[in-house]
């Protein structure tokens, strides 16, 4: 998960995004990984 999460923040980090493309599959997995968690957190409560 360490990984998962560290490679989309490592990305943003680099000031230009040459190929949209690759933002585009950054947000994605950002998104899925917020989701996740999300997931994770209300399950717990429950």
């Amino acid at each position: 998960m360490r990984k998962l999460f560290c490679a989309p923040t490592a990305m943003m980090r680099v000031p230009p995004i040459k190929n949209p493309l690759i933002a585009a599959v950054i947000i994605v997995l950002s998104l899925h990984v917020l989701n996740n968690l999300d997931i994770n957190e209300v399950s717990g409560l429950n």
